[in-house]
């Protein structure tokens, strides 16, 4: 009985000590580093949205201004149209 104790105590001191070593392999020099700056590229997040979306905004400002040109170009040409086929109309 006591060889199986001694057994058991001596496989659970190499499962401990294995288990250490792996917990201590997890935390390598640097990591506290890596862990601060994926901290902050995380809270400049906020700041990189933002630019995005203004720079949204200011693209989507100038297409529709460009919309709007475009659109009002288009009725001039058609106002011109019409003036041509009443001429060609008249002409005949």
């Amino acid at each position: 009985m006591n060889r199986i104790l001694i057994i058991l105590s001596a496989g659970l001191l190499v499962l401990l000590l294995i288990s250490a070593a792996n917990l201590n392999a997890q935390n390598y020099p640097g990591r506290s580093q890596e862990d601060h700056n994926a901290f902050e590229d995380f809270a400049n997040m906020d700041k990189k949205i933002d630019a995005f979306i203004a720079s949204n905004q200011k693209t989507t400002q100038a297409i529709l201004q460009k919309l709007d040109l475009v659109l009002s170009n288009q009725q001039k040409i058609l106002q011109e149209l019409d003036i041509v086929k009443i001429r060609a109309s008249r002409s005949r």
